[in-house]
């Protein structure tokens, strides 16, 4: 019965299968606790350069993926394999925002923690759970986000916003 339907683990770890001191594991690894309890909500943007040189970026809510992995859903980030080295973190069509270059496709998505909207010229994210807007543009105010960058040899370009979340879902 085991095998047919098994059990979900929702507090499952993956960041305890990292094997390598790469700066971008490690930093996902130390947030991924407090997203899975929902007390930091993190949308990481990633820019990856494919093998044709072109590159691939977008916008994904970790807590999100994180959950949507732990329940084996079809196209979520192999999270277990991205710390383990095995599988290479990459953005997709169905995360909050995805652009790739070459192909030229564009795409937005509402996550379970936030809903993409467009202010102006600007793409932002409201967070569902206490409705603070997360302002991508660093001229904007940042009080409820702290924005880090991290270069990682394996994974490539990281911005974190990180929100601490008020209310949660």
């Amino acid at each position: 019965m085991e095998m047919i339907n098994p059990k979900k683990q929702l507090n499952l770890q993956y960041g305890k299968y990292l094997n390598n001191n790469d700066p971008g594991l490690l930093a996902l690894a130390k947030r991924e606790m407090p997203n899975v309890l929902q007390k930091v909500s993190t949308i990481i943007f990633l820019v990856v350069r494919r093998p044709s040189g072109f590159d691939i970026s977008g916008y994904m809510d970790y807590a999100s993926s994180l959950r949507s992995f732990a329940l084996n859903q079809r196209g979520s980030t192999n999270w277990k394999g991205v710390f383990e080295g095995t599988t290479q973190l990459r953005p997709r069509p169905n995360h909050l925002s995805y652009y790739d270059l070459h192909k030229k496709v564009l795409t937005y998505n509402d996550s379970e923690n936030y809903e993409t909207l467009h202010i102006g010229q600007s793409l932002v994210f409201m967070h569902k759970g206490d409705h603070k807007i997360i302002h991508l543009d660093v001229s904007h105010d940042t009080s409820c986000v702290k924005r880090t960058m991290i270069h990682s040899p394996l994974i490539g370009t990281i911005i974190f916003y990180d929100h601490i979340v008020r209310k949660p879902i």
